[in-house]
């Protein structure tokens, strides 16, 4: 199941790249357990994805994504790496919800050479710095100041 959904969003990518306009319908059985989509974005994590299909990907997988922190966390490494901006108050929040799970996201946020990005992962650290273990405060600061 997850590869025919795997192959099925690479093909709809594809036509999506080359045709401004097309239905976004998946015909593959909808995967059900989270274990099925953590397997199918890390799949899609290195692919360069259209903005439309990840709109169709979250609003089908919305309800697993969001209830599962590991695959909120997976989920916006896809929306990093594809710049979607449709999506970046999301990273915001879950960098303030989970603050022990982000400090891969902080990392790819400030080496991802988007300005607004690195805004809102520096906002997420100010709205947090205050809250957050010692350790991982230095990091950050540290990943701040470029030398992380």
């Amino acid at each position: 199941d997850v590869l025919d959904v795997h192959h099925e969003l690479l093909d709809l990518n594809q036509d999506l790249q080359k045709k401004k306009s097309i239905n976004i319908e998946l015909y593959s059985n909808e995967l059900r357990y989270s274990e099925q989509l953590n397997i199918l974005l890390n799949l899609l994590l290195e692919k360069k994805l259209h903005g439309k299909l990840l709109d169709h990907l979250y609003a089908v997988y919305k309800p697993l994504i969001q209830s599962n922190p590991d695959l909120l966390h997976l989920w916006c490494e896809i929306v990093i790496s594809n710049k979607h901006r449709k999506f970046y108050d999301q990273l915001k929040s879950f960098l303030v919800e989970h603050q022990s799970m982000g400090v891969y996201l902080y990392y790819e946020m400030m080496h991802s050479k988007n300005k607004i990005l690195i805004q809102n992962c520096k906002e997420a650290y100010n709205q947090v710095k205050h809250e957050l273990d010692a350790n991982l405060k230095t990091v950050l600061q540290d990943l701040f100041s470029g030398s992380g």
